[in-house]
């Protein structure tokens, strides 16, 4: 009679041993899954901020020449382009050269009826490729030039352009934006 009784015992505890091990690899799984997820969340978000700076570079890269072209850089952009009524912003020019931000207006990285976006350089990583946008604002003109690098202030006068860039590897996926400002001599 003892016997049958522990065999009975032995069945049961060798089906919570089943149960604990089942829940345990699921666990395993579940675990290999998300630490997947976060991989690639990590791998797109540095993607997108390659891509980003990669644009703000490039738009860098442009002033100077745009500097020394004439007219590359309307001198008639003060703050025309908002509607001082609505806040509306219209298209950059065909440089990505927008007017003075108006501090009154909503940020133009912020409307998303603002279509003064240029494309920067495509960016590729694997099989993933990203074409980041970027504009330029003129922030100052004849404002006094300051290194800040020497602490010096440098002869004659700057103009002060402010970047934005964003990067999207795709639309549901990480984004990144990125500024920079870059102040250039006259």
């Amino acid at each position: 009679m003892r016997t049958r009784t522990q065999r009975g015992i032995a069945l049961i505890v060798a089906l919570v041993l089943l149960l604990a091990v089942t829940l345990l690899a699921l666990s395993g799984l579940r675990t290999g899954r998300i630490e997947e997820r976060l991989s690639v969340a990590t791998q797109d978000r540095a993607l997108a901020f390659q891509a980003a700076e990669a644009a703000l570079r490039h738009a860098e890269g442009l002033i100077p020449a745009l500097r020394a072209t004439p007219g590359a850089i309307p001198s008639d952009l003060p703050s025309g382009q908002y509607d001082d009524e609505t806040c509306h912003v219209s298209a950059c020019n065909e440089n990505g050269i927008c007017a003075r931000p108006d501090g009154a207006c909503t940020p133009r990285w912020e409307n998303p009826s603002f279509n003064g976006w240029v494309n920067g350089p495509t960016v590729t990583a694997g099989s993933q490729s990203v074409t980041p946008q970027y504009y330029i604002e003129v922030t100052g003109r004849d404002t006094p030039c300051e290194s800040r690098v020497t602490q010096q202030d440098l002869q004659g006068t700057c103009t002060t352009f402010r970047i934005t860039a964003r990067a999207q590897p795709s639309a549901d996926r990480a984004f990144v934006m990125l500024q920079s400002t870059f102040i250039w001599p006259n």
